[in-house]
């Protein structure tokens, strides 16, 4: 699950460099000053043993609007490229004669090697991309290699003005610390270099020098004011950390990440852990007028190559926006085959609709619940649902939201994929965003807006595009459909939706978007295979009499369109010159009047039957022709 826009609220970067790089000067190793002013050094393996060569990643954009970049390759050399034994081992004084433009001192005069942050950060975490004056700036760091740091000094550069300035810290985990600073001056910072201290009292500095300049800066201007940017990139759907797992692969780490405690203890748990000890979930029950109603949000979209396309993540030569339109109309599909359900698509096919009107259409057609669709970026591994909290405002949505998504969860796990499990998120450093309860709200945008209307909504993550969960579940239209699918069953299995029970003489109605047909049959197994292909299921057009005047059918190869009529003449005529006839479909009988219009401007799909005198009379006000009665029905 991002998107592609300039501005985004959360910004996460891996900080790490191609180890060429690190083996060009000197070898990647932390010198601390003691507080006797001795020099004790740490030899690193640094990122030359914790990557694995030939890793990609993806660098996520994230507005959400929901959601992801381009991947990119990212080489690293293995361990045996470095120094070893004891030849590693270097004094803080080598260090920094090998590296004379990378000392400092720690504030006592002894002398502390600067390096590049390559092998010792492990993330760099930035509230928001761009920001207005006078707002807080919170930015986390954690470290690869550390776990006793107490305090550390982010040096910071106004790049407008070439002034710095430096930023103490204000909490610590000892993996990681937390700087918050509110910015006045306009301008495009960038973070330069940190120094920090260890509980023993040693201390360190680090430069971020090896790393591009875009993945470190961020921008204070009066525009993200004028035009609300925090308020919009608060509707991201997803939060994600990028890291080095133990094999040296970029994983994304889990969402649901509260403050910088919950940032460094997401680096240090599997993800088997952070998928356990869910809420017990509660029943779901439909709506008093036992219709439900279900919004599928096809994530991303519009028009590629206009301002306002959002394509989502990029990888393989695939976008998530084309993938998660196939998705939610493959789940579509599975779901309006079963009884009393009515499912709507959030958006079109090329369409660029934000997150909160996306909810809005969702609640305009009365929807009981919305599940948007989602591909993860980063390359990690697996599914996951993002769900709304557990806040006491609209508190019905969160336990419904819980057993929704486990049941979704499980049926995509039958198809192989990783459990990444349930995910919430709150936003508890703004309080524009608070419930009127006073309590923090939900950090993803769907879940958020939803809550709002007290309609459950959450987003699906299906697998990652860039990892090799693309190959597995992602490069083709019949896995897209076992996706669409499994969501469905999830959703079925939720509500505890059954399979119809019609009376003889039912007639089906469903309409084919690209060819403007609408076409009429009695056979609910026709009916499902031309869901399965992609045709919209419009519902029951009335019920025929199981004796009457016969309805013939027929089909034209040649404009694939389809011909009813109650002329055997007609009917007989028609295959002489080429039609294939389909027989007797149905019977003619009754009082309800099947009215029949004829669009003249259309080669396919020209004639439309219908029940309803309201939708014939706005077809002719539409420049359709009246034509009568076609046949009479039952009912």
């Amino acid at each position: 699950m991002k998107n592609v826009v300039a501005n985004k609220l959360r910004q996460i970067f891996v900080l790490f460099l191609s180890a060429t790089l690190c083996m060009s000067s000197v070898p990647v190793q932390l010198a601390y000053a003691g507080e006797d002013g001795s020099v004790a050094t740490v030899t690193e393996q640094g990122a030359d043993a914790a990557q694995s060569e030939g890793q990609q990643s993806a660098t996520p954009s994230e507005g959400r609007g929901d959601q992801k970049a381009d991947q990119s390759a990212v080489e690293a050399q293995k361990g045996n490229d470095s120094t070893q034994g004891d030849n590693a081992t270097t004094t803080g004084a080598d260090a920094v004669a090998a590296n004379p433009d990378a000392s400092s001192t720690n504030g006592m005069g002894a002398a502390v090697a600067t390096v590049p942050s390559a092998g010792f950060i492990k993330f760099v975490y930035t509230d928001y991309a761009e920001l207005a004056p006078g707002d807080t700036q919170s930015i986390v760091v954690g470290f690869e290699s550390v776990d006793n740091a107490s305090s550390g000094t982010l040096t910071i550069k106004n790049d407008l003005d070439g002034s710095t300035f430096e930023v103490q810290s204000s909490d610590t985990t000892g993996s990681s610390l937390l700087f918050s600073v509110t910015l006045n001056g306009e301008g495009e910072y960038e973070i330069s270099s940190m120094t920090f201290t260890k509980d023993d009292g040693n201390s360190g500095s680090i430069s971020f020098d090896d790393t591009e300049s875009a993945s470190r800066t961020f921008t204070v201007t009066q525009l993200a004011a004028s035009t609300g940017t925090q308020s919009s990139d608060a509707d991201g759907v997803e939060l994600n950390v990028y890291s080095m797992d133990d094999s040296g692969n970029l994983v994304e780490q889990e969402s649901g990440l509260d403050s910088v405690s919950d940032i460094a203890k997401a680096e240090e748990e599997s993800s088997s852990s952070r998928s356990s000890g869910l809420l017990t979930t509660q029943s779901i029950s439909k709506g008093s007028d036992g219709m439900l109603v279900i919004a599928i949000d096809p994530g991303h979209g519009g028009v590629p190559g206009h301002d306002d396309y959002d394509s989502g993540a990029v990888a393989n030569g695939a976008r998530e926006a084309d993938m998660t339109w196939k998705i939610a109309n493959y789940c579509k599909s599975e779901l309006v085959k079963y009884d009393r359900v009515r499912v709507v698509l959030t958006r079109g096919q090329n369409e660029s609709v934000s997150v909160r009107d996306r909810v809005i259409r969702a609640k305009n057609n009365n929807a009981d619940v919305l599940v948007s669709i989602h591909i993860n970026a980063g390359g990690g591994v697996g599914c996951e649902v993002l769900i709304p909290g557990t806040q006491s405002y609209n508190g019905g949505v969160s336990s419904k939201s819980i057993e929704l998504g486990n049941d979704i969860l499980e049926q995509l796990t039958r198809l192989g994929m990783h459990n990444r499990g349930l995910v919430r998120r709150y936003i508890d450093y703004d309080a524009r965003y608070n419930y009127p309860t006073g309590e923090h709200g939900d950090y993803y945008g769907i879940c958020r807006y939803a809550r709002w209307y007290n309609m459950p909504g959450i987003i699906v993550e299906h697998g990652f595009i860039d990892s090799s969960d693309y190959n597995n579940y992602l490069n083709s239209d019949s896995k897209l459909r076992a996706l669409g699918v499994a969501d469905a069953k999830g959703i079925i299995k939720a509500y505890g939706l059954t399979l119809p029970n019609y009376p003889e003489g039912t007639m089906f109605r469903l309409y084919n978007m690209y060819t403007g047909e609408h076409l009429y049959t009695q056979s609910i197994a026709e009916r499902n295979n031309l869901i399965d292909v992609g045709w919209d299921f419009e519902g029951v057009g009335w019920t025929a009499p199981k004796t009457g005047e016969p309805v013939y059918r027929l089909y034209n190869p040649y404009t694939s369109d389809h011909h009813y009529t109650r002329s055997l003449a007609e009917y007989n005529s028609l295959q002489r010159v080429g039609w294939s006839g389909e027989g007797i479909k149905w019977y003619s009988g009754g009082s309800i009047p099947i009215y029949r219009q004829y669009n003249p401007y259309a080669r396919t799909g020209s004639h439309n039957y219908t029940a309803s005198a309201y939708e014939r009379d706005s077809l002719v006000r539409a420049g359709w022709h009246d034509e009568g009665v076609g046949w009479y029905a039952a009912s």
